[in-house]
Order: structure tokens, then C-alpha cells, then sequence
């Protein structure tokens, strides 16, 4: 053996292996993954699809909501604002 086998020694080397194939799986699993896979396009498609209709709906009812809180033109009768 090149060293003496210390636990310390024994837990640094299985740490330093378990991030070796940490890293390994990562690099599979990002060679795996294809930007053009039909059904991760399929998920974004639809997800965008849903956050755009979601965003037109809650714009239609912001405006309806702060139509109401406008300040009014009109002159109060004691002159306050309004």
C-alpha cells in the first residue's frame, strides 16, 4: 500500500469516489438529455401554453380590479380628493 489505511484516510477515499461518480452520472445523464426529445418539447410547449393563457386571464383582471381604484376627475364638494 502507498499509505497507511486510517479511517480518516479510508472515508476521504470513498468520499472522493462517491464525487468521481457524482459527476459521472451528471455527464451521463446531460449526454442523455436531447434538446430536440419530442416529448421534453411536447411538456415546454404546453407549459408556455398554460403560462401565456394564465397571464392573459390575470391581466384582464388586474385591469378590471384597478378600473375601480382610478381616481375620479370630478371635484369633490368639500375638496377633498377623492
Amino acid at each position: 500500500m502507498l499509505f497507511r489505511e486510517w479511517p480518516e484516510e479510508r472515508l476521504w477515499l470513498v468520499r472522493q469516489r462517491q464525487g468521481e461518480l457524482i459527476h459521472e452520472a451528471e455527464e451521463y445523464r446531460l449526454s442523455r438529455a436531447h434538446p430536440d426529445d419530442p416529448a421534453e418539447n411536447l411538456s415546454i410547449r404546453l407549459f408556455n401554453t398554460i403560462r401565456v393563457g394564465l397571464g392573459q386571464v390575470f391581466a384582464v383582471v388586474r385591469r378590471r380590479l384597478s378600473a375601480h381604484e382610478e381616481p375620479c376627475d370630478d371635484a369633490c364638494p368639500d375638496g377633498a380628493p377623492c
